[in-house]
């Protein structure tokens, strides 16, 4: 019988440059795992010292930190929104004016804080009087032209997050559990050549020699504000299952309309026709004034904004069709997208939201159908002559009235709001 050869190297199977390859990787990552911790503890203890020397690389970078931490926002933030269901820039229009004078609404000092940042960098601490806001997708737009308007930015381009919403049924969740909203951040922009990211933007940024971190805005605070699309029973009866008692407040106007493929000859639906379609009841393009094509219907998921806007403000109490008819496709942008790109072109049917398809998520293979033979214009959609109206809300936690998230609502229905909600593209209540 053959011996083993002896030596450094166990057992394997494996040819011998592919295990010493692997003990190589073994090694460099057990030094990084070593290295990192180490690193931590440097943070943390540099932190209980109320030692400034990690925040930044030289003394002018320091006294810079300090006095920011007085004067709360640098003049220029990185603006956009790192989202699927969103395909335009969020950039603001070059007619932009400032509406807000004098803001009621702050966010607190700068302070380090080792829990939000990995290399010690300043958080903006929960203090002010700025609230939290969190919703549905739809009204990202909004919550950026009330930072616009809020904290004074001079300037922004759309590179980076400063808004993060969850989603409609999410952001329920959030406000009626009262969980702790999303964590934004933000970076000077006059710094953007000494920051490199990670790929993973939910990893958060990664600064190079300048050691430039980026501020950390709310951290560890509930939700105070909901903004988007009025919650489904569901949504009402998780409020109530936490003690919650909803405050509803309209803010704004919008439409939700029925979408397909922009070689579909048809041009315009009945009310009794949608029912029909999504409830199983017409099939074929044929029943409708089309061609002799089945109808291929989308539909969204339980409790998102666009479907419980369609099973209240449309089908009025009749079931929706089963799944296995109608297919079901999660997010906005992804409906859309299956609209306009299905293989058999004009035999697709979605809905959505006008402000989302004109504003958010446009792609030019669709069309919006008339109702009725109404087109859903400002005027028909104010005066009830386009029947799915739709007004966004605003929602707190009744008692809550006099939080930053009720009074920042009290704003949001003042002339000012209003006015800064026409800006971001909405149509205003009057």
């Amino acid at each position: 019988m053959k011996k083993e050869r002896q030596g450094l190297l166990p057992k394997t199977s494996l040819p011998r440059w592919k295990t010493l390859l692997l003990i190589l990787c073994a090694v460099v990552s057990a030094a990084h795992l070593v290295f990192a911790l180490l690193f931590g503890a440097v943070v943390v203890q540099t932190l209980t010292d109320d030692n400034l020397s990690l925040i930044a690389g030289s003394e002018e970078n320091r006294n810079r930190y300090r006095k920011q931490s007085k004067n709360a926002l640098p003049d220029k933030l990185w603006i956009s929104n790192n989202n699927p269901n969103i395909n335009q820039s969020l950039g603001r229009d070059k007619n932009w004016r400032q509406i807000v004078q004098n803001s009621a609404f702050r966010l607190g000092a700068l302070e380090p804080d080792s829990a939000y940042s990995y290399y010690a960098h300043p958080v903006i601490q929960t203090g002010g009087t700025y609230p939290v806001i969190d919703g549905s997708t739809v009204m990202i737009p909004l919550a950026i032209e009330c930072v616009r308007q809020h904290w004074g930015i001079r300037n922004d381009t759309n590179e980076r997050n400063v808004v993060q919403f969850s989603t409609t049924h999410d952001a329920y969740v959030k406000l009626f559990q009262r969980e702790t909203g999303n964590c934004f951040w933000f970076v000077p922009l006059e710094r953007e050549n000494e920051v490199v990211y990670d790929t993973d933007s939910m990893s958060g940024p990664h600064f190079s020699e300048f050691d430039q971190a980026a501020y950390y805005v709310n951290p560890g605070r509930a939700v105070d504000l909901f903004l988007g699309t009025a919650p489904s029973p569901a949504e009402l009866a998780l409020a109530a299952q936490n003690g919650v008692t909803p405050v509803i407040r309209p803010v704004c106007w919008d439409a939700l309309v029925l979408i397909t493929h922009k070689n579909n000859p048809v041009e315009s639906l009945t009310q009794d026709q949608v029912i029909g379609i999504f409830s199983g009841r017409i099939r074929n393009w044929k029943e409708v004034g089309g061609p002799d094509q089945a109808i291929q219907a989308y539909q969204r998921e339980p409790d998102s904004g666009s479907q419980t806007g369609m099973e209240e403000l449309v089908m009025r109490g009749v079931p929706m069709a089963d799944p296995q008819t109608v297919l079901v496709i999660e997010g906005m942008a992804g409906l859309v997208e299956r609209v306009a790109e299905y293989q058999n072109g004009r035999a697709s049917l979605g809905y959505s939201y006008r402000y989302y398809v004109d504003r958010l998520y446009k792609n030019d293979s669709i069309k919006v159908l008339r109702i009725d033979g109404t087109a859903p214009d400002d005027e028909a959609i104010r005066s009830g002559r386009y029947p799915y109206g739709v007004r966004y809300v605003g929602v707190i936690r009744q008692g809550e009235e006099n939080q930053p998230g009720g009074l920042f609502l009290d704003w949001l229905l003042s002339a000012e709001g209003q006015a800064c909600i026409r800006q971001a593209g909405y149509l205003p209540l009057q």
